[in-house]
């Protein structure tokens, strides 16, 4: 509801949100299947922000807060479900370049004809470059290697009757993409005081600090979400960064001619499940917008006259709960064990967890729902939705990058390939001039580090990326 506050320019990013919203009644399913504990956490939080609104709206005088009165409107109590709707609402985006880069290929195939088309294409967008930097480096990956996906000149992919300029129009950022979180571990064989270091930049929020129920952490976190994301527990530092691994599909769904909101899966066709949500808009006229869903997730582009509807599946997807468990249990970890099991493992965001600990571990982990996708198809490009290309599971922990104490003594990352082995090319562009160049070698070459030359290293970090 953000056109309500600030106009048409939060349309697009409203009409995403609701999009992805799930119903209340899902919302409560998921909420309801978490441990009893975590439930009673997620309460509290609705009952202390509740709390403070109460007392704000009770001298409202001298303690509404300066937005509030910039915007002309008054703090409303939170509903359990509107909270669970904040924190289930990440990833913002829509990470997909599918559509995109079958755009691309179609544009390249008309001008320099098929063949060529394909060798431009895996040349600009390749499956995995091997000149792009990793945060793990080679041989220190503690998960087996996994096979690269081929590159498949699929005929079901190539949509030659779809419309895929307007589809892709609909796809594309309302804002140029950005890089987010960035983190620098150094160990204690390259630190000063012989204490694991810590950097963290390009995130930022609340500082947070909580203490009792097992709980002594402090850290920032996510507005609104109540539980540091990152920061400092009893025996540990943590930091995230936004991963960039494939966990998630653009599917091209087929439409039935006679129903847009019926589309042909297993043999069958199988009605979407929609609705009409309602936006008002400062200084503007108010509107209806359709919002739709298939069994692989919400529809995002049409292209209603060639019969095609684009949705994406995001391995989050039932699991947007398990997110803020985990954040919360990352803060009360008692060992990089607890750290793991309890709060790592039950990330279902693709996230890089960066771990520093009182004992002088450093330790990397890509964390996340990550699925195992079908053969046959080109991951790079929309896949048929019809039921053939399903995926066929999930990376377990052990099969996910990470490793522990590299022998090169630090690690960065910035939204980096974790491993030789990670995909990319649909959600990403990396190659060997990637921003972390400059990181990486001020860290390699560094020793006797302290907390000021690291300090120091990010003024020159975000010297380099601005001339760049």
């Amino acid at each position: 509801r953000r056109a309500e506050l600030v106009g048409k320019s939060a349309i697009e990013g409203d009409k995403m949100m609701r999009g992805r919203r799930l119903s209340d009644a899902m919302l409560m399913q998921r909420y309801k299947a978490l441990a009893p504990e975590h439930r009673k956490m997620i309460q509290a939080m609705v009952d202390g922000i509740n709390k403070r609104i109460d007392e704000v709206n009770a001298d409202p005088a001298r303690l509404t807060p300066l937005e509030f009165i910039r915007w002309g409107i008054k703090p409303t109590r939170w509903s359990l479900t509107e909270y669970l709707a904040l924190i289930t609402a990440a990833p913002l985006g829509r990470d997909t370049y599918e559509i995109r880069n079958l755009e691309f290929l179609k544009a390249m195939t008309a001008r320099y004809g098929q063949e060529k088309a394909w060798a431009i294409f895996n040349d600009v967008v390749p499956i995995s470059d091997p000149d792009s930097p990793t945060t793990i480096p080679a041989g220190d990956d503690l998960a087996p290697a996994r096979p690269m996906p081929t590159p498949v000149l699929a005929p079901a992919q190539l949509a030659p009757h779809r419309n895929v300029a307007s589809a892709a129009a609909q796809t594309k950022p309302t804002e140029p993409v950005k890089g987010a979180s960035r983190c620098m571990v150094i160990g204690p064989e390259k630190s000063a005081s012989g204490k694991v270091l810590m950097l963290e930049a390009t995130a930022d929020g609340p500082e947070i600090h909580l203490k009792g129920g097992g709980f002594d952490n402090t850290g920032f976190g996510s507005t609104g979400w109540g539980v540091p994301t990152m920061g400092r527990g009893a025996q540990h530092g943590w930091l995230l960064v936004s991963g960039s691994s494939e966990a998630g599909t653009t599917f091209a769904e087929k439409l039935n001619p006679g129903n847009r909101y019926e589309y042909w899966y297993k043999g069958a066709w199988k009605k979407m499940e929609h609705r009409t949500e309602a936006f008002k808009v400062k200084d503007g006229t108010p509107f209806t917008h359709e919002v739709a869903w298939t069994i692989h997730g919400p529809v995002i582009a049409w292209d209603v006259e060639n019969g095609t509807a684009y949705s994406q599946q995001m391995g989050v997807h039932g699991r947007e709960l398990d997110t803020w468990v985990a954040f919360a249990e990352m803060g009360r970890a008692k060992s990089l064990a607890e750290f793991r099991e309890k709060g790592v493992d039950r990330l279902g965001w693709n996230l890089g967890a960066c771990y520093g600990g009182e004992d002088g571990t450093i330790a990397y982990f890509e964390a996340g729902a990550l699925p195992k996708k079908a053969a046959g198809v080109d991951p790079r490009l929309p896949t048929p939705g019809t039921g053939e290309y399903e995926w066929t599971g999930f990376l377990t922990p052990a099969e996910k990058p990470h490793m522990i104490n590299p022998r090169q003594g630090y690690f960065m990352s910035w939204n980096s390939k974790a491993t030789g082995w990670s995909q990319e090319g649909d959600n990403a562009r990396i190659g060997a001039t990637f921003r972390t160049w400059l990181g990486d070698r001020l860290a390699k070459n560094g020793q006797s580090l302290t907390l000021l030359d690291m300090r120091e290293f990010n003024g020159k970090i975000f010297n380099a990326l601005g001339a760049v």
